[in-house]
């Protein structure tokens, strides 16, 4: 019986080293992605007085179909099944502007015009 038994031809460092080159191999994939994307971005810049508010007011309108009459931060619109919008008014400041730009996927620039005949 002592010949028919086999001895394991691998020292116990060796096991070692084999299975965790086996692990590494097996390491399970994590799908990080979000379950629904993130919201649309769109900034409306400008100085006061130009039409920011009044141009959100409308869009809200638009696609809840009620009419808010004060905007207070952010305001996020679901325009579809799996999309999502959100509006932000950016006063006249440079810096909120940068601000505004870098996190933005869209920006309207509002200013006034003058027409003289």
């Amino acid at each position: 019986m002592g010949s028919q038994e086999r001895e394991n031809p691998l020292k116990p460092l060796d096991c070692r080293a084999a299975d965790l080159s086996e692990r590494k191999k097996h390491i399970p994939i994590v799908d990080r992605t979000p379950v629904e994307p993130p919201p649309l971005l769109v900034a409306v810049v400008g100085p006061p007085k130009v039409g920011k508010s009044m141009l959100l007011r409308c869009l809200v309108k638009h696609y809840v179909r009620t009419s808010i009459t004060e905007l207070k931060g952010p305001v996020t619109i679901v325009t579809g099944r799996k999309r999502r919008v959100t509006f932000i008014e950016v006063g006249n400041d440079i810096t909120h502007m940068i601000d505004a730009a870098k996190v933005a996927d869209l920006v309207g620039a509002f200013h006034r015009c003058y027409l003289s005949v």
